[in-house]
Parts: structure tokens; C-alpha cells; sequence
């Protein structure tokens, strides 16, 4: 969570709102990925951030913090939309 693509951490955040509101049913799977968390600044505006955010995954591709768990956490959300489709779609 930093500017170092060029965009400001609040312009971030109201992208995240956009897309969040065109996205806002429950049975879709959300994930918040908090990127960058082994830098200083991260910790500064994670708080902007966290107001919103819905059980959000830190991690560094840096140090490796959490990837394995976001994998996971990919893995089970992409599961789960699948297990989901294929009840709705009927059998022939």
C-alpha cells in the first residue's frame, strides 16, 4: 500500500470502493490484498485502508509474508465459484 505506481494511496482506495460497489453481491468472493508490508510506509497508511477493507491478506512478494496464504485463500474463493456455478447450471 504505497505510491510507487504513481497513484495516490487515496486514489487507490476509491478505485477499490468503484469496483467494490459494482461487485457487492455476497456470494461473490472478495479478497483484499494488502501488498508491499514489508515496507515502512505501508504501516502509515495501512490504517486508510483498513477502514473498509474486509479481512485483508498482507503480504510481500519481498520477504514471501503471507503468499502461501493468499494462494490458498485463491485457491478455496476460485473452488468455491466453481462448486457454485456448476449448482446452478442443470444437469442434462
Amino acid at each position: 500500500l504505497t505510491e510507487d505506481c504513481g497513484t495516490s494511496v487515496e486514489d487507490q482506495l476509491e478505485l477499490r470502493t468503484s469496483i467494490r460497489e459494482r461487485f457487492p453481491r455476497s456470494d461473490r468472493q472478495w479478497i483484499d490484498v494488502l501488498s508491499k508490508s514489508d515496507l515502512e510506509e505501508f504501516f502509515k497508511r495501512e490504517c486508510l485502508y483498513l477502514e473498509n477493507a474486509i479481512n485483508p491478506t498482507r503480504v510481500s512478494v519481498e520477504t514471501g509474508q503471507n503468499l502461501d496464504t493468499l494462494k490458498g485463500r485463491f485457491i478455496q474463493a476460485t473452488t468455491d465459484a466453481a462448486e457454485n456455478q456448476q449448482a446452478i447450471i442443470p444437469k442434462p
